[in-house]
């Protein structure tokens, strides 16, 4: 199969899917920056990775169920970041002491992590392929 029959006859949801798919990989990458920092989790970026590489599976087959394996897991990689950045966020928000980390680029890619999810699984209730 060639890759531009690939995308012949696609839909709004296979869209929707392949655009979280874009920003997870794009998103995981620039979240590598952030590696030596306590918002960082390798669990969330792994996650995040995987979930946009399995994109090719809805892109190159018709099983009714690939769209559900990147979504979840971009809910494990938003969970874990989110859980690796609650911390420092809940520092800055509540005005204590600040145990480290930085804050914003934790939310950044919380946002980011969650705008795949929605995406992603909005795009699980949708066809992925126009009826012949």
């Amino acid at each position: 199969m060639k890759i531009k029959e690939a995308f012949v006859n696609r839909t709004v949801g296979f869209y929707l899917t392949f655009g979280a798919a874009c920003v997870a990989f794009i998103s995981s990458l620039v979240y590598l920056v952030d590696i030596g920092d306590r918002t960082f989790t390798v669990l969330g970026m792994l996650c995040m990775l995987i979930g946009a590489a399995t994109v090719l599976l809805t892109l190159f087959t018709d099983w009714q169920w690939t769209p559900m394996v990147p979504a979840v897991l971009y809910v494990l990689g938003f969970a874990f970041t989110l859980n690796a950045a609650l911390p420092s966020l809940s520092d800055v928000w509540n005005g204590v002491n600040f145990i480290g980390g930085n804050a914003t680029m934790g939310l950044i890619f919380s946002i980011a992590f969650f705008v795949c999810v929605i995406a992603a699984i909005v795009g699980c209730f949708m066809n992925q392929r126009k009826p012949e």
